[in-house]
């Protein structure tokens, strides 16, 4: 690393004779000598890469990579590549450990989303653990509040998983962002469907389809649910009352 000229012919040689193990070895040498993190970064790259392609050693390859980010985080070219080889190889786990080096508060806020959604998708669709998935999500509304993708994601995932409190929390959390009254209630709407049908939660759930009255009276959905709630439930008075609020609205629909 001190003889510069020389140390290059020296790799010239080596590429000329296509002597792979020995340029390595000089490489990783020169790389192990470097202190500036940037440096240090391309060096290890350099050495990932003909591991690699000249050694055809992609599992080898695989900790220069990491030693090159290790050195910089994010730096690009070792990122890609050991992305790249660690999902060929099936290395889901430590996939989303180099994924999750990228979602720090160090990072722009569109890098660590692209991550999040990354360790989410790799949870959802590769291992199948949709808490997981639900958490890389949700994760995803501290950097950007009201994104409405994760907030769908989380609502997915949660479903695939019959995650029924994350479902209910993830429609809420909708609810609360979303601006338009109507996508709203609908959304309080399902949130109280689900206490009902997959908790069994049904004093929750007429709770909740009341609130959702006192928002908009008139609000059918809501109405006839309670209506079936109220039947299931043996509370004969709140359904007679209810079935009293619904019938006009009956009577107009009728007379259209």
């Amino acid at each position: 690393p001190t003889h510069a000229p020389a140390g290059s012919a020296l790799a010239s040689l080596y590429e000329a004779q296509e002597q792979w193990e020995p340029l390595v070895n000089m490489r990783l040498a020169e790389a192990g000598a470097l202190h500036d993190g940037a440096l240090r970064a391309q060096a290890f790259t350099r050495v990932g890469e003909l591991v690699e392609r000249r050694l055809r050693k992609p599992h080898e390859a695989i900790q220069y990579y990491s030693r090159a980010l290790a050195a910089q985080p994010g730096f690009a070219p070792a990122f890609n590549a050991l992305t790249r080889l660690l999902a060929q190889s099936g290395r889901w786990l430590e996939l989303i450990e180099v994924h999750e080096q990228l979602t720090g508060d160090q990072c722009d806020a569109d890098t660590r989303l692209t991550n999040l959604f990354k360790i989410g998708r790799l949870y959802e669709d590769t291992l199948g653990d949709f808490a997981k998935a639900y958490h890389a999500y949700s994760r995803a509304l501290d950097v950007r509040a009201g994104h409405v993708e994760a907030m769908h994601a989380m609502q997915r995932v949660a479903e695939s998983g019959d995650l029924h409190e994350q479902l209910i929390s993830a429609l809420e959390i909708e609810a609360t962002a979303a601006q338009d009254p109507a996508r709203r209630l609908a959304l309080w709407h399902r949130a109280a469907e689900v206490r009902k049908t997959k908790l069994g939660q049904l004093e929750a759930a007429i709770a909740a389809w009341k609130k959702i009255l006192d928002t908009d009276a008139r609000y059918e959905p809501a109405l006839y649910a309670l209506a079936d709630a109220y039947k299931a439930g043996g509370h004969w008075e709140e359904w007679l009352d209810i079935t009293r609020r619904i019938l006009p609205l009956v009577s107009t629909g009728a007379a259209r």
